[in-house]
């Protein structure tokens, strides 16, 4: 378990000129508290962060998930919010959960500011993504495909999604959902978003 202050932040950096540090674990780690990560990234089987308050900073990856990459465990968020500023991977320039894994987020916020793939989920890559009573806020993302968000189902309970000055290559500036997308008691904004080829049935602007 890593824990900060429940008051300010800790403060880690990472070393390295090139790609930020890598932190990885098999096991399901737990976070909570206020701390700023420098040129530091996630890689584990499974994250909980709870009752947290996380930045990451100048975070990127060759590998998936900038920021933050989850396994088959996948990322839980709860009474938690996590803000990414500048990074970048070849998924999920922000954030990125395997295939068999879940981004599940309760009570919480995300927002990234300046994130890119080089491939697909400008901000978030994931197969599935649940939030309840929570909120997303992405700005100035880039990928080929989900210039803000890929999933393959997204469900949005109770919740909010801000996507601004997102932009793909293919398809969907904002988001592209494979299968399905389902707001519930929930609203999704969009502005200054563009696709090179749009498609509304795959997830549009």
């Amino acid at each position: 378990a890593l824990q900060g202050p429940e008051e300010g932040f800790a403060v880690l950096y990472g070393v390295s000129n090139d790609d930020a540090v890598s932190l990885r674990g098999q096991g399901p780690w737990q976070i909570s508290g206020g701390i700023h990560f420098h040129r530091l990234r996630f890689e584990v089987t499974a994250l909980e962060v709870e009752n947290a308050r996380l930045a990451f900073f100048n975070a990127s990856a060759r590998k998936d998930g900038g920021a933050i990459s989850a396994g088959r465990g996948g990322l839980k968020l709860q009474n938690s919010s996590v803000q990414v500023v500048s990074s970048n991977a070849t998924r999920g320039g922000a954030i990125a959960v395997s295939f068999r894994g879940v981004l599940r987020c309760e009570g919480s916020t995300i927002v990234t500011e300046r994130s890119y793939a080089r491939m697909d989920g400008g901000s978030i890559f994931a197969k599935n993504v649940r939030l309840e009573n929570s909120s997303v806020e992405i700005s100035y993302a880039w990928a080929r495909n989900g210039g803000g968000i890929l999933a393959d189902m997204l469900v949005a309970r109770s919740s909010s999604l801000s996507i601004s000055n997102g932009f793909a290559y293919g398809h969907g500036g904002a988001t592209y959902s494979h299968k399905r997308l389902v707001l519930i008691d929930s609203r999704l904004h969009g502005q200054s978003l563009d696709a090179s080829q749009t498609l509304a049935s795959k997830g549009g602007g």
